[in-house]
Parts: C-alpha cells; structure tokens; sequence
C-alpha cells in the first residue's frame, strides 16, 4: 500500500526488492532460482506501462524453478513485499516466514519465488500481468524480475497466496471515490471490479495448474482506520471517524464477498480481518503490526499472516514429513 502524500517520499530509502509476501529480511532482491538443464521458462520482462494496453514482450529464456519438494508462490502488493527502512531491520515477510514454516511442519525441501509488488498493485493489475505472462514494473518503483514469468511461476505452484485487498480501500486513494461515505452504493461502485478481476485471476491459476493439488490461499483486509497501540492512522481524518461505523460495513461486506469468491473457484479465505479486529470488526489493531510512517506491516504483522495462514493448513496438498 501506498500512502496519500507518501508515494515518492519512500524512494529515497533505495531498499526495495518485492513479492505476495515477502522480502524485508535482508533489504535485497530474493536469488533468482538456479539453472536447471535444459530449461526454457522465460524470465520476467520489464514493460512500460501506457494508457492503452501494450503487447506483452516476447520472453527470453530464464532458470527453471529450483527443485525442491514443494514450491511457494506468494503475490501480493508492498504489506507482502515488505515494509521499507522503519521495518526494524532485520525482519522478515510473511512469504519467508511461511516457507520456512512449511518446511518445519512437514520436513519437505520449499522453493519460495516472491513476486510481491510495491507499485500500488491491484487485482486489475495483477490480472493483466497473469494473462500477458509479465511482470510490469511502474516507473521508480522496482520489483523482481529475476524468476520465472507468472505463468510459469502459476504452474510451477503447490501453495499459492494472494494478498491484493489493501489498494481498493476507497480510503487508501489519493481521491476517495466515496467521500469517506461508505454506504451501499460504495460498496457495490468499488467492491464490484475488484470481486470480477479476483475471480478471474482464481481462474487462471485453475486452468494453469490444469488440475494438481494446489493450496490456494487469500487473505482478508483488516481495518487499518482504526488506531491501534502504537498505530496513528495517516489517512484523511474525515475517513478515519468512519473507522467502526461505515468503514466496518464496508469491511463485513468485503470480507464476505471475497471468502465467496475464493471458495466458488477452490481457493481458501484466511481470515485475518475477524482475528485481528474482532467479531465485530471494532477492535483496534494490535501493537507492533504496522510500521510507524507508511503503514505497511512490521514484523508483528508479518508474523501474524504467517502463523494465519499456516494455521489454516495447507490442503489440498500432502504435506506429511
């Protein structure tokens, strides 16, 4: 996520690499996976984004996936990627926390590939970039480029998780589209792309990993209006005073929408937004979960999406030591 007012402030840290989950624990890009003979899978190309939709990019060739016994995909936008020079270095996303967790729990060798975005990514965009096969950086802010295009990262996928809800948040754009009005008609105004662009990316990953077990996992948004311990919220007052009464709604409505939509096409909901700000979606967030200017999540939020959604457990996949 990308906070009003913040977008080009964060660029003077220059310690940004990214994933759908993970990259905060060194402040460098993740290895690009080794050569494996014979290997033809193309790299990520970079593209320049236009108004109109470019030709994707022919591919060049690029390493296969690492062996391993199983391999992680994590997608998401700059809470996965990694919080920037605030995070408490050294802390680690979620993605290498996960992976480092799934080893634990079953005793199987795990290749992570994290293609986390710190660029605003939506599920828009994350969509177009699984269909044209490339990953497409944004002007000034980078990404990994160095792993496998996203269809073949997809294919080569046993656990996949997607976190991709924060930069629909009317609030979280520098124009709020609803005017910290949110009622019905927001909802269904905003909700509604973002519901159609998720199914559909749910329904690449069906048709690309063509049948195999595939633990697909999608997280919930919290609330990040409400204050927490140690957390100011810096967005629009106005939006703020909307934290436990229409923000919530909006919320409810989300969450549940999104939980539908993950099961209609065979992925699970880990619901964070529930475990973190209660049943009734009013508590305030927990101390240490968010870094201090950005907004992004520190190790405590880090380690929460981790510990969820290994919780959750990872079927359909047989992960027995």
């Amino acid at each position: 996520m990308i906070r009003p007012g913040t977008r080009f402030a964060r660029l003077s840290s220059g310690l940004l690499p990214a994933l759908v989950v993970l990259a905060c624990s060194t402040g460098s890009p993740a290895a690009s996976p080794s050569q494996a003979p014979g290997s033809t899978l193309p790299l990520a190309v970079s593209a320049t984004p236009s108004s109109t939709q470019a030709a994707a990019p022919t591919p060049t060739p690029a390493p296969s996936v690492a062996a391993a016994d199983l391999v992680y995909l994590a997608m998401g936008d700059s809470n996965v990627y990694g919080a920037w020079d605030d995070c408490g270095y050294p802390c680690e996303s979620y993605p290498h926390l996960l992976a480092k967790r799934l080893t634990a729990d079953t005793g199987k060798s795990v290749t992570l590939l994290d293609e986390s975005q710190h660029n605003r990514l939506d599920a828009s965009k994350l969509l177009d970039e699984i269909q044209r096969d490339v990953w497409v950086p944004v002007d000034g802010f980078p990404m990994r480029t160095d792993g496998p295009s996203p269809r073949a990262a997809v294919a080569a996928a046993d656990l996949i998780t997607l976190t991709i809800s924060a930069n629909h948040m009317p609030w979280a754009a520098d124009t709020d589209p609803c005017g910290a009005v949110y009622d019905t008609a927001c909802i269904e105004r905003v909700e509604q792309p973002f519901i159609t662009d998720l199914g559909a990316i749910l329904s690449e990953i069906q048709a690309i990993r063509a049948g195999k077990p595939t633990a697909v996992r999608v997280t919930t948004q919290y609330n990040d209006l409400l204050a927490g311990p140690d957390y100011d919220p810096n967005w629009p007052k106005v939006a703020i005073a909307q934290a436990s009464r229409t923000a919530r709604t909006f919320l409810d409505r989300w969450n549940k929408d999104l939980c539908a939509t993950a099961e209609q096409h065979g992925a699970s909901c880990v619901d964070i937004y529930h475990a973190i700000n209660g049943p009734k979606g009013d508590k305030p967030l927990p101390s240490g979960w968010f870094t201090e200017r950005y907004g992004d999540l520190n190790q405590g939020g880090q380690d929460y999406f981790a510990d969820a959604i290994a919780k959750a457990g990872y079927a359909p996949l047989t992960v027995a030591p």
